[in-house]
C-alpha cells in the first residue's frame, strides 16, 4: 500500500504459520511490487479506467496480470524454482487464504501458475511489461488532452515525466 512511499503489509497470523523458505517467496514477490511501485500504476490503471469507462475491467485487469506475473518472477529468481513458487500459491489458494492478500482474483490463478511452470529463471524477462502498458496508456491520454483540453494534457505530461 501506499502510493510515494509503498510498503508490503501481511497479515501477522498467516506470516506466522508460514516456514522460512515461504517468507522468502512472499516477501520477494510484495518487495518486487515495492520496488516497481505497483500501488502508484495501479492507480494509473484506475485513472485510465476512469478516463475509458467502456475498457474499465480489461485495463484494471491487465494491469493487474502483468503486476502479479512480474512480483511471481520475482518470487521465483529468489527461491531458484518457479515450480516451488506455483507450488506455494496453490497450497494457499486450496487452504483458503485470505484471496485478496495473494491477488487470487479476475481467475487469473491458472495464467500465474502456467507462467511460472514454463518460466525460465535464467532467460533475461521479455521486453514490455507494466511499464511499457502504462507508457502506452499516458501516450493515449495525450491523444486525449489534445481533444478534450490543456488541462488532461497537463497531467498527462506530469504522469510521462514521473515514467521516465
Amino acid at each position: 500500500m501506499g502510493l510515494r512511499r509503498p510498503v508490503a503489509l501481511v497479515d501477522a497470523d498467516w506470516w506466522g504459520a508460514l516456514t522460512a523458505a515461504e517468507r522468502a517467496m512472499v516477501a520477494a514477490h510484495e518487495q518486487a511490487h515495492v520496488h516497481r511501485r505497483d500501488p502508484l500504476g495501479l492507480a494509473w490503471a484506475r485513472l485510465m479506467a476512469g478516463v475509458l469507462p467502456p475498457a474499465a475491467d480489461r485495463v484494471v485487469g491487465w494491469w493487474r496480470a502483468s503486476a502479479e506475473h512480474l512480483a511471481d518472477r520475482a518470487a521465483a529468481e529468489a527461491v531458484g524454482d518457479p515450480l516451488e513458487v506455483a507450488a506455494f500459491l496453490l497450497r494457499q489458494h486450496a487452504q483458503g487464504r485470505p484471496g485478496e492478500c495473494l491477488a487470487f482474483h479476475g481467475g487469473g490463478m491458472a495464467r500465474r501458475i502456467e507462467a511460472l511452470a514454463t518460466l525460465d529463471v535464467c532467460a533475461t524477462p521479455a521486453p514490455g511489461g507494466v511499464r511499457d502498458g502504462a507508457l502506452a496508456g499516458v501516450l493515449l491520454l495525450s491523444g486525449l488532452g489534445a481533444l478534450a483540453g490543456a488541462a488532461l494534457h497537463g497531467v498527462a505530461e506530469r504522469l510521462l515525466a514521473f515514467f521516465h
